[in-house]
């Protein structure tokens, strides 16, 4: 079993033949290749651009096709993807397995094509005619919030401070988990849908809450993003990368030139997060929250 990265990948002939000398045992050979398409609400496609997280991503589509050659049986396995630019009718993707009966192997192929999709912390940006966007997984919608939604993006973000426990101070996290529980806080959200200062934004996959941003839009050019977090049980998907870009571009929709922010240096994965999205420390806030020293990133937009 392999996965690979690259902005090359194998020829999917060698693929096969590596598939088939890998047991004799092997009866049947699955292959799933996707192809840039040329279709978009954006009007005709130029290119694709992939990222990807350079540690996190190899481990999700390791972990992917381990867990699906046990469940399946299957006697070998490779996953490709593509990085970098991909103009249409380039192969970006590669999916191949091989088992003994045709069975395993068609299950086993769209099964890891559907969680390489929602599950690995990979990047499609789409430039077409008439514009470029980020493209996330296909699950997953990132969206300003309706009012019908506070009770939603309370209870995500009074979650995600629960999950800070051991990385800031006790009294901090139940503070802010008991804030984001209670009616103030639904109605602050309520009244920040129809704000026109306020920047709101949830995720959401399967139609669950899973992630949310908010901030605030200043009229002299900046924006201040004052909380971002994702349920942990569905962090390192690219979720929180999705949040921050949606709210990056609707600052810059809204004007401004410069968004910025204070964490907590013990947020180790937001912040690799932020610089991996351009954001470069500006200064520092020395024993600003319970004794703690927060580190102020910005970006210009």
């Amino acid at each position: 079993m392999r996965v690979k990265l690259s902005e090359s990948l194998s020829n999917p002939e060698e693929i096969v033949k590596e598939l088939k000398s890998s047991s004799d045992r092997v009866g049947a050979i699955c292959v799933f290749l996707g192809v840039v398409r040329s279709t978009s609400p954006l009007g005709r496609v130029v290119r694709l651009e992939y990222e990807a997280h350079e540690k996190l991503a190899p481990e999700a589509l390791e972990r992917i096709l381990e867990e699906a050659c046990r469940k399946h049986g299957l006697i070998d396995g490779v996953i490709e993807h593509k990085l970098g630019k991909a103009p249409v009718g380039e192969t970006v993707m590669c999916v191949a397995v091989a088992s003994e009966h045709r069975e395993e192997a068609f299950k086993a192929v769209r099964e890891i094509v559907e969680r390489i999709k929602s599950e690995a912390p990979i990047w499609k940006k789409e430039v077409a005619e008439r514009g470029e966007r980020w493209v996330e997984h296909e699950r997953l919608r990132v969206r300003k919030p309706s009012e019908e939604d506070a009770e939603d993006v309370a209870e995500c973000s009074a979650a995600v401070w629960e999950s800070l426990r051991g990385l800031l101070p006790d009294e901090w996290v139940e503070e802010e988990a008991e804030l984001s529980r209670s009616r103030e806080f639904v109605e602050r959200v309520r009244e920040a849908v129809g704000s026109p200062d306020a920047i709101i934004l949830l995720a959401e996959l399967d139609g669950e809450v899973v992630g949310v941003a908010y901030g605030r839009y200043h009229k002299g050019g900046s924006a201040h993003l004052g909380f971002i977090g994702v349920k942990p049980d569905h962090r390192q998907r690219g979720i929180g990368t999705a949040l921050l870009r949606a709210f990056l571009e609707e600052a810059k929709n809204r004007g401004a030139r410069k968004v910025w922010l204070h964490t907590h240096p013990n947020l180790k994965e937001a912040v690799r997060m932020y610089v991996r999205e351009g954001f470069t420390p500006e200064g520092y806030l020395r024993k600003h929250m319970y004794g703690q020293d927060l580190i102020i990133y910005s970006k210009l937009l």
